[in-house]
């Protein structure tokens, strides 16, 4: 039977377009199709203030070995955001400073609750959490509860995990914050290097950039954007798609790297695995939005905690010469991290009376095509759920950060798994 392409892609962020890139490479003809009218996925380069942002996935380190290798590949400038040594604590109304001593005992505190990563001895490996299926049973604020801590050090326990999370502690499985701690050799000062100091000067569409115009020199490569699909129909010969419109795709194979929450949007014939829709339907615990605030004075450096259901992280990351340009992240859908005078609200709240001028974010718990931030885990979803959810069908494969066998819901997921994806398709079509 004869097909449009040799493999559809559904999706086009760094899974979809790693995939792209590598079976082009191989003369396999690919046609890619994302929904928004952007490929990036859950990152999202912008510009705000004079500067160059990033409104989704922005941190990198070479404890992340496969962005890392795209970044010595194409040879991207690396820059860093501050490291700031003042902290201010906000819990239950009450606002704390503090210098290095605040960063040392959150330091401290986190390597208490999250001691048990060690028993996650190769954190990369397919099958990392074998043995360890108790812990995914254990929630996060359990687990802080159980540490014996003292007040503040609980109180800073959990607005900093509940930061790092996008959700309530409550919600989130005690595993899947293991993992991260593993895959950071262990220490709380080696996740927060990895996960929010290290970043691509020129934003992270410049690396997808460069994906896609390697695809684009094989002339294997098709991509439509602004194109959401609304089904995928497989058979033994071929898989097609049809998109919300009305147009029909067909190619031999399909890689779907589409984030789990949003899979069961997706009409699938035959249907997916029940354990695929039921984690689609469960969905996971991020509820992140992110947030930009320009404010005029000149701060010192600084990162701020904070508990409730507002703004839960917010840090210095640019200067100029409008003023400070400061990043936050909130738990979704409790403010609206566009509206000025909201942000300035709840900026007051670590810095009073501070006036912001000028605010843009993005919340991806409201985006129809995320539906949340990356990746974390509730409980029991990574035993009842994860090595379903990365099994191909038939002739179709998945791929997503959310599925990495590594750095989950960050972009070292995403290309380790687009990498994956294009290697199963290689062999189903004997390539």
């Amino acid at each position: 039977m004869s097909t449009d392409y040799d493999v559809l892609i559904i999706g086009g962020g760094f899974a979809g377009v790693t995939a792209m890139r590598e079976l082009c490479g191989k003369g396999i003809r690919c046609l890619l199709l994302e929904a928004r009218d952007r490929l990036g996925g859950r990152t999202f380069t912008t510009e705000f203030a004079g500067h160059v942002v990033e409104l989704g996935g922005t941190w990198v380190h070479w404890t992340q070995p496969h962005i890392w290798a795209e970044i010595t590949r194409y040879g991207l400038e690396v820059t860093e955001s501050p490291q700031a040594q003042n902290a201010i604590l906000v819990t239950e109304g009450e606002r704390t400073m503090g210098g290095a001593d605040l960063v040392g005992n959150l330091f401290r505190t986190l390597d208490r609750v999250m001691q048990d990563a060690r028993r996650i001895d190769r954190p990369h490996d397919e099958d990392w959490y074998k043995g360890l299926e108790a812990l995914d049973a254990i929630s996060t604020q359990q687990r802080i509860h159980d540490s014996q801590l003292m007040k503040r050090e609980i109180a800073l326990a959990t607005a900093s995990l509940a930061a790092m999370v996008g959700s309530s502690c409550a919600h989130v499985s005690l595993l899947g914050l293991l993992h991260f701690w593993a895959l950071s050799n262990y220490t709380t000062a080696g996740l927060f290097e990895a996960g929010v100091r290290y970043k691509l000067r020129h934003g992270t569409r410049a690396l997808i950039n460069c994906m896609i115009t390697d695809a684009e020199r094989t002339h294997r490569s098709d991509i439509l954007s602004s194109t959401p699909v609304s089904s995928v129909r497989r058979s033994n010969s071929e898989v097609v798609a049809t998109t919300e419109t009305g147009r029909r795709f067909s190619a031999r194979a399909a890689v779907v790297a589409v984030p789990v929450n949003v899979l069961s949007d997706i009409e699938f014939v035959p249907s997916l695995l029940p354990s695929k829709l039921g984690a689609a339907r469960e969905k996971h615990a991020n509820r992140s939005a992110k947030s930009w605030s320009l404010i005029a004075k000149r701060q010192e450096d600084f990162f701020a905690l904070g508990d409730g259901e507002g703004l839960v992280w917010l840090q210095s990351e640019l200067h100029g010469v409008e003023g400070t340009v400061m990043v936050g992240f909130a738990l979704g859908n409790k403010f609206d991290v566009c509206n000025r005078a909201e942000v300035e609200d709840e900026v007051s709240r670590f810095l009073p009376g501070e006036r912001v001028l000028a605010v843009t974010g993005h919340d991806w718990t409201a985006d129809r095509y995320s539906k949340g931030g990356y990746f974390v885990p509730k409980m029991q979803q990574i035993t009842r759920f994860l090595k379903d959810l990365q099994q191909p069908e038939g002739n179709i494969v998945f791929a997503g950060g959310d599925i990495a066998f590594g750095w989950q819901g960050f972009i070292d997921g995403a290309v380790e798994s687009g990498l994956r994806a294009a290697r199963q398709v290689s062999l189903l079509l004997g390539c």
